[in-house]
C-alpha cells in the first residue's frame, strides 16, 4: 500500500515547503497588486520544481513506486494491493496465473 512507502525529506526541502507554503498564504490575501501577485507565483513555481528534481533525487524509488501506482486502472491497483497481502510465494503464483499479472525478477534478492 502506499502509505508504507517512506520518503526522505531533507531539511532544506522542508525549508522550500515552508516557503511555497508562505507565499501561498500571501497570494490569498487581498493586500498584492498585480505586479506582485505574478513575482509570488512566479517565485512559487521556481521553488515547486527546485522540490521536485530534490524529491526525486532523494527517493528515486519511492517516487518510481507512486508513479507508477498512480497510473495504473483502479482494477491494475486492487491486483497490486492483493498481491502485496499475499506472503506466501505459492499462494501468490496462483494468483498471478489466475489475473494475468507478470511478475519480474528484479534481481536484489541474490
Amino acid at each position: 500500500d502506499l502509505k508504507d512507502v517512506n520518503f526522505i525529506f531533507m531539511d532544506n526541502m522542508k525549508q522550500t515547503l515552508f516557503d511555497m507554503l508562505a507565499i501561498h498564504k500571501l497570494l490569498e490575501s487581498d493586500d498584492l497588486d498585480y505586479r506582485e501577485q505574478k513575482e509570488l507565483k512566479k517565485e512559487k513555481n521556481r521553488l515547486l520544481d527546485i522540490f521536485r528534481i530534490e524529491l526525486q533525487e532523494n527517493n528515486p524509488v519511492e517516487v518510481s513506486i507512486v508513479r507508477a501506482f498512480l497510473q495504473m486502472k483502479e482494477d491494475e491497483k486492487n491486483k497490486m494491493k492483493k498481491l502485496i497481502e499475499i506472503a506466501d510465494p505459492k499462494e501468490m503464483e496462483k494468483f498471478v496465473k489466475s489475473s494475468n499479472c507478470l511478475l519480474v525478477d528484479d534481481g536484489l534478492d541474490e
